[in-house]
């Protein structure tokens, strides 16, 4: 069985690897559900970044502060754990910006 060197794998050298075209995908607002309970999380939010779908989406506003958007975790012996990251920022801020749009507009 032959296996590829890892490294090369991960991060090829120049010679042999072209940087793919940044990809525009589309965000839609799937659902923001109020949260019932107390608390600073004011709602959850399904949006669609195709071809994903991501749930768990919290919308959190602290009293006297700006709502935030936070990805989903999941809680283990006390630590929080992402469920997904997104390591690309502009993405991450522009789900951001639709999901506060979309609560602040009162999609439901």
């Amino acid at each position: 069985m032959n296996i590829p060197d890892f490294e090369q794998s991960v991060n090829p050298s120049s010679d042999d690897y072209t940087q793919p075209e940044p990809v525009v995908t589309p965000i839609q607002v799937l659902s923001i559900k109020p949260n019932p309970r107390p608390g600073n999380v004011r709602a959850f939010a399904v949006v669609a970044v195709k071809p994903f779908e991501i749930n768990g989406l919290k919308i959190v506003q602290q009293p006297g502060q700006r709502a935030y958007v936070a990805w989903p975790q999941v809680e283990s012996a006390g630590k929080f754990y992402p469920l997904l990251k997104c390591n690309d920022e502009q993405l991450k801020n522009a789900v951001a910006v639709a999901v506060l749009a979309a609560w602040n507009g009162g999609v439901e």
